[in-house]
């Protein structure tokens, strides 16, 4: 049935997208590029908790692992501001939030939630451009609209070291690739 497909959909994708991560912060920690990780998006925490488990497993305790989110759902989208919003309904589905105690809890379930986990709860354009963040090995963006997209490409993007990685997660949704194909034209980046 339809249902099933779409879950199954889902977990080879959640699949995919796990195993990219453990691919990244292996080539990261073998090959000693510097900088933490941060994903914008965390939804339950899910990558960062992996993430944070790839560090441990290979003791690599001077790297941080930054968890930026709202902790209270999608906010519904500034459409005055940014037209490519208007047809973004993920706001409209309250299962999406996951406070910031269960995100704590979701780590700390696995032992890992420590001094080396930073979180950023709040607004983006205010929580990121403030964040103490110096370099990114690694920066995950999984954010649904154009308005969120740009935020974080806006105040992290130059924190990203030259053998870093960006990964966007939601380039298919149409605000978020159109944030993302505005801000590469803007500062003319060919590389993929």
């Amino acid at each position: 049935n339809q249902w099933e497909t779409t879950v199954n959909r889902e977990q080879q994708l959640v699949g995919r997208r796990m195993r990219n991560i453990r691919r990244l912060m292996t080539k990261i920690l073998n090959e000693k590029i510097p900088g933490d990780f941060i994903e914008v998006g965390v939804r339950k925490g899910g990558a960062c908790i992996y993430v944070r488990a790839i560090l441990a497993a290979y003791n690599a305790r001077q790297r941080r692992v930054w968890v930026a989110d709202l902790f209270t759902g999608l906010r519904d989208p500034n459409e005055a501001a940014y037209i490519a919003d208007r047809v973004d309904i993920h706001h409209q589905f309250k299962e999406m939030a996951a406070p910031l105690e269960v995100v704590k809890t979701n780590f700390d379930r696995y032992g890992l939630l420590d001094e080396m986990v930073e979180f950023l709860p709040g607004p983006f354009q205010v929580t990121l451009p403030n964040a103490q963040i110096q370099e990114l090995a690694l920066l995950r963006i999984d954010v649904d609209t154009y308005d969120s997209a740009i935020q974080a490409l806006d105040a992290l993007y130059s924190k990203v070291v030259v053998q870093g990685f960006v990964v966007i997660d939601n380039y298919l949704l149409p605000g978020c690739r159109k944030a993302v194909d505005e801000f590469r034209h803007q500062h003319k980046i060919s590389a993929p």
